[in-house]
């Protein structure tokens, strides 16, 4: 019998440098889209050579550069949009207003626009939401942890950027930490100054309980300036609330702080359903304080443990001009950061 050909003996092609002949038919047939989201898996795979990531991000840029140029749309849950309409979002709402704990991480806590487009080209077809508030960040419940577990840093990064911007990060500090520590090697140094952006974000019971074994990353983490003891940091959100419309008003001239107090006399429990826990009692202002712009470093307002309100009044002239309108009541407790949503009207 002849001895059998064994496939062992026959060369392999690399997966490597498989899936970058895919990405390049792809790009061939004007298909950018799906070459960029070729991507990701290029990264879990060996290179032979570190030259290799060079070529890879060059490849990206020029990818990305195509679907600016093209203004080409994709999908982001059941909506499409392109570059132009995000960058508008991301200047407006990601980087607009500084984070209300900005002032514990000594770097800056940006991230280059390019990243974040990636991350929705790459991901955005992928998520399963049926309205439009993926991209708003109040109310965002993009789905990011395949982002976080990418072996590609500009998608780690970006879901870091965005994760801290979320109410309610859809992703946690512990698998940031599991990310960080097995692919030190495919983190960058924007993944570390996102990283420390997003832990400033914790308390100190969660922060304490971050399994940490890598020596590297404990002193990566000691860079986080202490969280002042005694004091609470709000972070005013001024929205105009014109139609359908909210876009970020800027500027602090207008801003009151309201400290309040439960009046004894009057205080009625509003309930709105039974077993509400969230109810509304009624309350009476004990101190007023305008807010300057050297009370808004950092974009905080530091205040004392208790309840209070923001007040914003920018109404002027004849006719008048500006804007008015009040935040909910909120209760203030040592340690913690707030951001704090204002809605305005404007005076018309």
């Amino acid at each position: 019998m002849a001895k059998s050909v064994v496939d062992d003996d026959i060369p392999q092609e690399p997966p490597y440098s498989i899936l970058y002949d895919q990405l390049l038919e792809l790009e061939a047939q004007g298909d950018v889209l799906e070459a960029l989201r070729i991507i990701p898996n290029l990264y879990a795979s060996e290179f032979p050579v570190d030259a290799f990531y060079t070529t890879l991000e060059n490849k990206r840029q020029q990818l990305l550069d195509a679907v600016v140029q093209r203004e080409m749309r994709f999908r982001v849950g059941e909506n499409e949009t392109n570059c132009s309409d995000t960058l508008r979002l991301f200047t407006d709402l990601y980087m607009g207003k500084p984070d209300v704990y900005d002032f514990r991480v000594p770097v800056p806590g940006g991230l280059n626009y390019d990243r974040f487009c990636y991350l929705l080209i790459a991901q955005g077809h992928l998520q399963q939401v049926s309205n439009d508030t993926l991209l708003n960040p109040l109310s965002s419940r993009f789905k990011l942890q395949s982002a976080l577990d990418s072996a590609d840093p500009w998608l780690v990064s970006a879901a870091l950027f965005f994760a801290r911007k979320q109410k309610t990060p859809t992703i946690t500090a512990q698998a940031v930490i599991d990310r960080w520590q097995a692919r030190p090697d495919l983190w960058d140094e924007d993944c570390t100054r996102l990283a420390l952006h997003f832990f400033a974000r914790l308390d100190a019971k969660v922060y304490g309980a971050l399994e940490v074994s890598n020596e590297d990353i404990r002193m990566a983490l000691g860079d986080l300036q202490p969280v002042p003891d005694g004091n609470s940091y709000l972070s005013p959100l001024l929205f105009s609330a014109l139609g359908k419309q909210l876009s970020i008003i800027e500027g602090s001239t207008g801003i009151t702080l309201v400290e309040l107090r439960e009046n004894e006399k009057t205080s009625e429990v509003l309930k709105r359903w039974a077993g509400d826990d969230n109810h509304y009692s009624k309350f009476e202002p004990v101190n007023e304080k305008k807010i300057t712009e050297a009370d808004l470093e950092h974009g905080t307002i530091a205040v004392a443990p208790g309840v209070c309100q923001i007040v914003f009044n920018s109404v002027h002239g004849t006719p008048p001009s500006g804007y008015y309108g009040k935040s909910i009541v909120v209760k203030a407790q040592a340690g913690n950061f707030l951001v704090v949503p204002v809605f305005l009207w404007p005076a018309i």
